[in-house]
């Protein structure tokens, strides 16, 4: 496999005829969308080519002709295990757990599970190519193997426990003298890593009930299928319907914070450098967590929970869940008090923007000017309708003297400015405010 490395000092002479001015690399697609890369975010931009095709497709003989990648997804030999991966979900992150996934688990096989439109038409679904990791990452024609792939897998081919390296698994070889090798690999629940599951993703979910829909088929190196949460994050072994080559040889754009970008050269178009007046000066602080030189020394996640970019949603949660904090956050994290959100007022300039086509407010801190993106998210009722605007809701919630009422505390986004606000809960109201769901953005201490 070969890889040249771009330097960016040497992309921006390379790409552009002014390079002083150049700013960052924009990465032209086939049919018109770009997407840049401002260079304070990226570390390198390498090109992939020639061996890794040979390389990378294992021909197994199968008679469906499907080849299987040679290593997982994130790594870069047989042996080593890779990225790990929540189902549906193209990047890796710090936490796998519901409440930093893509929905919530009540709503699993709901209307409001982004893959599952159609509750009441239970059966079989399959991942399609944007919520498919191994092709996000990979490109061209590689995907997640699905139930039969891996079925076609065992009934065609020899299987052996080894060891590559010092790495317990196994080995399938074909009837052509082929062979792949799987890790026994580790699960992430939460933060922390469980072992001896060896477990792989498939693209499969079954949603014949609300409890089924939680999970997705997965198998392990031993070829055996199971069933995991789909919030947990496992490893995945692509194949490939192509019939020749790999189709994995493309660009490889590293960024800062440590994820990683594949582009195909059957999808890129060109590639160039844009320019100073192209710049968004909205972009917030790198980081997962942002120090703003806050008295209190706190740190405020560059991220809503559930989402993976600060201008993604994320998730919703109601009063009750931020009150009693039955909200998974990250380890050293908590979810803020109004004490919190004032603080952030009072040290920060905040400003109505709009940030990957996404209108919130950034908070610029007024001590050292590192900056904050909160979308305005919109929030639901307590019947589930849905409003624009942004409410993140705090733990803090107070009793006031002589009336059986609570103020519930929140962050309200308005143009160029925000407050903390309250919802009032009073006995005998005809609407319950605790029960309305709204963003949460977490602190790091």
């Amino acid at each position: 496999m070969k890889n040249l490395r771009i330097m960016l000092t040497m992309a921006a002479c390379l790409l552009v005829s002014t390079p002083l001015l150049a700013q960052g690399v924009k990465i032209v697609k086939k049919g018109g969308l770009a997407i840049d890369y401002n260079y304070g975010k990226i570390k390198s931009i390498e090109v992939q080519y020639d061996e890794a095709r040979a390389d990378t497709a294992v021909d197994l003989g199968l008679p469906s002709g499907l080849k299987w990648a040679k290593f997982n997804v994130g790594a870069t030999a047989p042996e080593e295990h890779g990225g790990y991966y929540a189902w549906g979900e193209t990047k890796e992150k710090n936490v796998y757990s519901w409440g930093w996934y893509l929905c919530k688990q009540s709503e699993c096989g709901t209307s409001a599970d982004p893959f599952i439109k159609n509750y009441s038409s239970a059966g079989w679904y399959t991942l399609p190519a944007a919520y498919d990791a191994a092709h996000a990452q990979w490109g061209g024609s590689w995907r997640m193997p699905t139930r039969d792939d891996l079925l076609e897998l065992k009934e065609n081919c020899t299987k052996e426990k080894t060891t590559v390296n010092g790495v317990s698994g196994y080995k399938y070889t074909g009837w052509n003298g082929n062979s792949i090798f799987l890790p026994d690999v580790d699960i992430k629940n939460g933060a922390n890593l469980s072992s001896g599951w060896y477990t792989y993703w498939t693209s499969y979910c079954m949603y014949y009930s609300l409890s089924t829909s939680q999970q997705a088929y997965a198998f392990d190196s031993d070829g055996n299928l199971n069933t995991n949460y789909r919030a947990y994050g496992l490893a995945i072994r692509p194949v490939s319907d192509a019939s020749t080559g790999s189709n994995i040889d493309g660009y490889i754009v590293r960024r800062t914070d440590g994820t990683v970008d594949y582009y195909t050269f059957q999808e890129v178009d060109h590639i160039e450098g844009y320019l100073e007046k192209e710049y968004d000066p909205n972009a917030p602080t790198d980081g997962d967590y942002i120090d703003l030189g806050l008295p209190s020394g706190l740190k405020w996640a560059s991220c809503n929970v559930g989402a993976i970019n600060p201008s993604d949603f994320g998730n919703y949660y109601t009063g009750y869940d931020a009150h009693m904090k039955n909200v998974s956050v990250p380890d050293g994290c908590s979810i803020p008090g109004s004490a919190n959100f004032e603080e952030l007022i009072e040290n920060c300039e905040v400003k109505t923007v709009t940030y990957n086509n996404v209108q919130g407010n950034m908070f610029t801190s007024k001590i050292n000017g590192n900056k904050i993106f909160l979308p305005m998210a919109g929030y639901y009722d307590d019947r589930k309708n849905y409003y624009s605007g942004g409410r993140y809701w705090s733990y803090s919630r107070k009793a006031t003297a002589g009336w059986n009422e609570y103020f519930h505390y929140f962050l309200y986004l308005s143009t160029n400015y925000a407050y903390v606000d309250c919802e009032i809960e009073r006995s005998g109201m005809s609407y319950d405010p605790m029960w309305y769901r709204y963003s949460i953005r977490p602190i790091h201490y």
